[in-house]
């Protein structure tokens, strides 16, 4: 009885040692992405919040007013070369919800200047060749009555430098 019980023992711490010596290592993993943007000391515009554009920015809807509100970015911009100019590319554009008839019209403002399809002046020579904080305005028209869903719209605004 004794012997089995010593054989039962050392089964049993070398079932214990051989777990140990196979214990499983556990690992945790991180993925990080960095991006960092330097711009050129001769031109730039772009926004403060280095996020801005790069995902989707909701428009907040204001119930009791039933209207979305605007949306205001702040854009850091600066032109060795002279008056910064703007345009958005294809011209206005509006939110889309897929009926024509529901569509939201947006208003693009650049330092106070309305943005088209044509090229304007948004920073002036002198403000933009010492660089100036200017802001960015989307205000959206009013709501079609009956309209809901959810609305989109992409477009891009390019700036230029001096007198291109």
């Amino acid at each position: 009885m004794l012997k089995h019980k010593i054989v039962l023992v050392s089964a049993l711490m070398a079932i214990g040692a051989s777990a140990t010596s196979t214990a499983v290592v556990l690992t945790s993993e991180t993925s990080i992405s960095l991006k960092a943007v330097v711009p050129s000391t001769v031109f730039y515009a772009q926004p403060r919040n280095p996020n801005f554009g790069t995902s989707q920015v909701s428009l907040a809807y204001d119930p009791i007013a039933k209207k979305l509100n605007p949306l205001l970015e702040p854009f850091e911009v600066k032109s060795a070369a002279g008056k910064v100019k703007a345009f958005i590319v294809g011209g206005p554009v509006s939110l889309y919800n897929g009926t024509v008839a529901q569509n939201i019209t947006l208003k693009t403002e650049f330092n106070g200047v309305l943005l088209t399809n044509a090229s304007t002046e948004v920073v002036a020579e002198a403000t933009a060749v010492a660089g100036t904080l200017a802001n960015l305005l989307i205000t959206p028209g009013d709501i079609p009555t009956d309209a809901s869903g959810e609305y989109l719209a992409t477009y891009s605004v390019v700036f230029e430098n001096g007198d291109l």
